[in-house]
């Protein structure tokens, strides 16, 4: 059944992020446009709505812009401090003022480690970023641009000058041990025992420095968006940022949802990168000081929520709501952590340890080493999602975004959900255009789409299955054999398939439901050398048609 909202909902194409998006660094935040329709077609201005895994805080953001009220709730003090600061107005020439001053202390540091001389005109500049060796942190290439002379320059010889570090004693630092996990393993694996390795020498001088200098603003406000800039700033501070084959803009920065290091590295201008920082926090807070400006008025309580007051960001665990009273909230919008996808508290540390904090470790997540599995993330879910039934007004909507290539994962959260209380009304595919999927990635073979769930606190029964168990696996097991054989790929299988087998595990009993997600992720298994060999046909041909248009575009 498509429902009047889903038709309201649509087929969006996402667009670039705003600039408010940009400030700072958070994983797997969600296209900003399909969460803007989403509460422009559920909700209207001034109803309050719910996020209890409020993360990088789009349905904040857009509630806000929408003269929505807003609860974003969220466990981690990372995302916490990264919400607060993309909703609160800024004093933009305060802040400017405050940067200059810090220019002035910090840049005869920056010409200490950076400067050098350009190899072109002879003038003084500023090196902007040499690479590295992880090994040995040699140096092999290093990256000059003059503005004198307007010169480019990539030395790959006479990189003397930039083996040794200035004898300049850091300011403090985090000495903060790795704790284990998931995917600090990775690290520790590598020979990494402190966060603080992970930034070279040169790096952990400028960066203490720069800290330093902000611990000393008198302007508490000022001091505290001085302090979320530098926190942004670390996402390039350390081994992990790379630049890939050729050109000087070819940075890749953390962008992997986990901790990795590779064989070189990419040290950078901090001094640079500081005052990029600055300007993107201007350009943010310049489009949220004009699209939600003195709307946003933080509640100490839902009390104060429930008057003139428009936000709430609370940093706690969404088991417990206690704060919001029983049939309060118009809807509840959210997109809940994908079972072992992503280990927010593990990879926020890196941020953290720089602010004296830690994310607790007791998030809902599928994580081996904390020996969480997949029985208890559903469990974790569903403590979440009581709480969400119980607040939510009678007849009220959650909606949620989900998408994951494991059913048993969405199973869990569909039946955590169930289990709630919730009834399921709808889920729509939405195709998110503006992800460009890399020739690396796409030979995962990830399904660029987000499914949309659609939930409702009722007391209607909840429907029978249309098809039943043997049935509907007589179906994809018919429907499997023509996809391998028509040389169809496994996401194109399961973006098919997943509407009817969702649709199955929202009616069907708990243990029916569990059961046929274990058979549907078996039946995929089985045929897993077909859809690889389909993969790699497509890859192939993918490649052919790139090296085609290259002759081409040559020729003309």
């Amino acid at each position: 059944m498509v429902t009047s909202n889903m038709l309201g909902l649509g087929i969006l194409e996402t667009t670039a992020y705003t600039p408010v998006y940009f400030m700072h660094k958070y994983w797997a935040r969600r296209p900003w446009k399909v969460f803007s329709k989403i509460i422009q077609v559920f909700t209207e201005p001034g109803d309050i709505i719910l996020d209890p895994f409020a993360g990088g805080g789009t349905t904040l953001i857009e509630g806000l812009i929408l003269r929505r009220k807003v609860v974003a709730v969220d466990l981690n003090p990372l995302a916490c401090m990264v919400m607060k600061k993309e909703v609160e107005p800024l004093n933009i020439y305060a802040y400017r003022e405050v940067f200059n001053q810090l220019k002035t202390q910090l840049e005869p540091l920056a010409w200490e480690l950076y400067g050098t001389k350009c190899p072109e005109c002879g003038s003084n500049t500023m090196v902007r970023y040499i690479r590295r060796y992880l090994a040995d942190d040699r140096p092999f290439l290093a990256f000059i641009y003059c503005k004198s002379c307007n010169s480019k320059i990539f030395l790959e010889s006479g990189l003397e000058e930039f083996e040794k570090v200035p004898d300049i004693p850091p300011k403090w630092y985090p000495v903060v041990q790795i704790p284990e996990g998931d995917t600090t393993n990775r690290l520790i694996q590598k020979g990494f025992r402190y966060f603080h390795e992970l930034i070279s020498p040169r790096s952990l001088i400028m960066l203490s420095h720069i800290r330093d200098a902000i611990t000393q603003i008198q302007d508490d406000k000022i001091r505290d968006f001085m302090m979320f800039t530098f926190s942004s700033m670390l996402e390039w501070s350390s081994k992990m940022s790379k630049h890939l084959k050729g050109g000087e803009t070819k940075l890749m920065d953390w962008t992997l949802n986990t901790y990795w290091v590779a064989k070189d590295y990419t040290e950078n201008n901090l001094w640079e990168v500081f005052c990029r920082r600055v300007d993107k926090v201007i350009r943010g807070k310049t489009y949220t000081n004009s699209k939600i400006g003195s709307y946003a008025k933080e509640a100490s309580d839902f009390s104060q929520l429930q008057k003139d007051a428009s936000y709430m960001v609370v940093q706690a665990d969404s088991r417990d709501l206690s704060f919001i009273p029983d049939e309060s909230v118009d809807a509840v919008i959210t997109d809940p952590p994908y079972g072992d996808i992503i280990q927010y508290a593990e990879l926020s540390d890196f941020y953290l340890v720089w602010l004296g904090l830690s994310a607790p470790k007791t998030e809902i997540s599928i994580n081996s080493t904390r020996r969480i599995g997949l029985r208890e993330y559903e469990d974790g879910l569903y403590q979440v999602f009581r709480e969400c039934f119980r607040v939510l007004k009678h007849g009220g909507h959650l909606i949620s975004t989900f998408n994951i290539g494991d059913m048993n994962v969405m199973a869990a959260f569909v039946l955590a959900l169930r289990r709630a209380g919730f009834k399921h009304v709808d889920v729509l595919r939405q195709p998110v255009y503006n992800y460009k999927i890399s020739f690396h990635v796409e030979q995962k073979d990830p399904m660029p789409y987000d499914f949309v769930f659609v939930f409702k606190k009722s007391d209607e029964p909840e429907p029978k299955p249309k098809l039943s168990f043997v049935e509907l696996l007589s179906s994809l097991d018919k429907k499997i054999k023509e996809y391998v054989n028509n040389g169809k790929r496994k996401s194109e299988y399961r973006l098919d398939t997943y509407p009817q087998v969702i649709q199955y595990i929202s009616s069907a009993p708990f243990e029916i439901a569990r059961k046929f997600a274990k058979k549907y992720e078996s039946m995929i298994r089985e045929y897993s050398s077909e859809f690889n060999r389909n993969k790699m046909e497509h890859l192939e041909k993918k490649k052919g048609k790139k090296k085609v248009q290259r002759t081409l575009l040559s020729n003309l």
